[in-house]
């Protein structure tokens, strides 16, 4: 049985956003597709959420 991905490789997503200084927690949404089968697993090798204040942003 495959239970490899459908694709043959990865695609990163990444996305960049303003955050408010009065910020006090993120909350990062994962969602998985079942494209098929029964399996209800979903897996992200790498997932990073990066905070730098403005002085550090270039």
């Amino acid at each position: 049985m495959n239970r490899g991905s459908l694709r043959s490789s990865w695609t990163l997503q990444s996305n960049k956003a303003l955050v408010p200084e009065t910020t006090s927690y993120a909350v990062i949404h994962l969602t998985g597709t079942r494209h098929g089968g029964t399996d209800n697993d979903s897996y992200f090798d790498e997932v990073f959420l990066d905070i730098k204040v403005a002085s550090s942003c270039e």
